[in-house]
């Protein structure tokens, strides 16, 4: 093609256009700077490309950047990726969590593990936990001791721990590589420093070992520690006393015993099993099936950025008037009319393109569409800008709706009290508590509470409910004193009610007693 001549690669292979580079830098430069392969690269071989093929793009793409994907000459991410995750979570996380024993009371039991939770910061934990297990598929949940004896958690990403896990899903051995940066203030001896951290299982008696080694390469894209062990007098003292803080010993490269019957690590999964290994320890990303969708919204708007530049238009000038202009500099919106019949009489011809922005609104939204129903939530959960489409939608499709989303809440809600039980049963055991606890989690923000009133409603008129567990129903984020205090007060006002009924029927009837 003649030099100058107008041309928009397609293939990916040429780039975007030139007034686009200030894209493809800024991206490349703010989202693209985390690169976690190494470890990916280091899975055993069995497991090779199932990491590499399926969690690594999951990963990416929740971090909002692929490397196969975005960067320069490639597409402009809209890490739509990161706000999918970001919506589930706060769908699961809505309300507020707390804790009941097994027949669903809070009992001193339950009360005294709300201490606790909230003294440890538990709910940051779970915050944490449940993004993790949402973008990868499966997360570690961690049970700590520290120095003064007191139990912490701790969430790992899945591109950070190995763990092999039994047919029971107990965790039987893992290892976990956890970053401990030591300072960002410029130094000459500033280092930052990763905690390999391995527990196991020694004749039947759970075990735990550390090791603080040195971070090779930059924090966003370290090297995994290679196994030589570094003694304890080579840590720094501010490493030394945060280790020591946090994990409640000075003891590296030794078998220490846990002060737990079991690792204390739980395996929380998003999905029950993995549709791509049949019977695989580790549950799917949410992420995992949209992915397609994700790159067709970021190809929309890469191109709806290409014709925002395009339509500022474009003057096609002959060869001898343009390549004047061009030496001039003026060369932003000229390109050289390719010369075919070698006439010079050819005009300078001015082109307006379509902006489309209608077409790739359409585009973008099918794609939103597309995920929303892919993830199991509303389209207007996903992005409030698709709320006019109820306007066509009755009450009860706009309800079928809401409820899908809170099926969906529902469902990892499940998964996660289910992962997190043994670790409850080793926070009971260690506080000296007799009893089982699990988490209670408040309704789903999408409740349809016109449904839920009916239901409840209906179910303790047919002396299927009592007053007490109706108001449990229409009310799971209360407490039980808050529940005893709503039955007095119903039962006081059916009283009165009664007592009112009674008094209208004397005065209408007269008092037959004085007849």
């Amino acid at each position: 093609m003649y030099e100058g001549s107008f041309d928009i690669p397609c293939d990916g292979k040429a780039g975007i256009l030139p007034e686009l580079s200030i894209w493809e830098q800024y991206q490349a430069r703010v989202f693209g700077w985390n690169n976690n392969s190494t470890f990916f690269n280091s899975v055993p071989y069995q497991w090779l490309n199932y990491y590499r093929n399926t969690v690594y793009p999951c990963i990416n793409f929740a971090q909002g950047y692929d490397p196969t994907i975005h960067g320069l000459g490639k597409l402009i991410s809209t890490r739509t990726g990161c706000v999918v995750v970001r919506t589930i979570v706060d769908q699961i996380m809505s309300g507020d969590v707390q804790f009941e024993d097994d027949n669903g009371e809070n009992d001193n039991i339950a009360n005294a593990v709300g201490v606790w939770a909230k003294e440890s910061g538990f709910l940051s934990f779970l915050y944490k936990l449940v993004t993790y297990s949402v973008s990868g598929g499966s997360a570690l949940a961690k049970l700590n001791v520290s120095a003064e004896g007191y139990l912490w958690l701790d969430a790992v990403r899945i591109d950070r721990f190995y763990a092999d896990v039994d047919s029971k899903g107990k965790a039987t051995s893992v290892r976990c590589y956890i970053s401990v940066y030591e300072e960002t203030i410029p130094s000459g001896g500033a280092k930052n420093w990763f905690l390999v951290e391995e527990r196991f299982f020694k004749q039947g008696k759970p075990y735990v070992r550390y090791a603080l080694q040195p971070l090779e390469g930059l924090v966003n894209s370290a090297d995994l520690p290679n196994g030589n062990p570094v003694a304890w007098e080579a840590v720094p003292e501010s490493v030394r006393k945060s280790f020591t803080e946090n994990y409640g010993t000075v003891r590296l490269n030794e078998e220490i015993p846990l002060p737990f019957r079991t690792l204390g690590c739980s395996l929380v999964k998003n999905t029950p099993s993995s549709i791509i290994v049949p019977d695989t320890r580790f549950g799917d990303s949410s992420l995992l099936n949209i992915i397609p969708a994700l790159i067709g919204i970021d190809q929309a708007f890469t191109n709806m950025i290409n014709d925002q530049y395009i339509g500022a238009g474009w003057v096609y000038a002959p060869a001898n008037v343009g390549e004047t202009l061009m030496n001039d500099g003026l060369d932003k919106r000229i390109r050289l009319v390719p010369n075919v019949d070698g006439s010079t009489s050819q005009k300078a011809e001015a082109v307006q393109f379509n902006l489309r922005v209608a077409e790739w609104e359409q585009a973008r939204d099918m794609y939103l569409r597309m995920i929303a129903s892919a993830v199991g939530v509303s389209a207007n959960t996903l992005s409030s800008h698709l709320a006019s489409d109820a306007a066509n939608k009755t009450v009860a499709e706009i309800a079928s709706e809401n409820n899908k989303t809170t099926n969906m809440v529902e469902n990892k809600r499940a998964l996660i009290s289910q992962g997190l039980e043994p670790i409850f049963g080793e926070i009971t055991r260690f506080l000296g508590l007799n009893g089982a606890v699990k988490i209670r989690w408040s309704k789903s923000g999408l409740t349809n509470m016109r449904n839920l009133v009916e239901l409840v409603t209906m179910q303790y008129r047919e002396g299927l409910l009592s007053l007490e567990e109706a108001v449990k129903d229409l009310h799971p984020d209360w407490n039980e004193e808050q529940i005893a205090s709503e039955v007095e007060r119903l039962k006081a006002a059916k009283q009165e009610e009664r007592s009112e009924s009674l008094f209208d029927e004397k005065d209408y009837f007269g008092d037959q007693g004085n007849v």
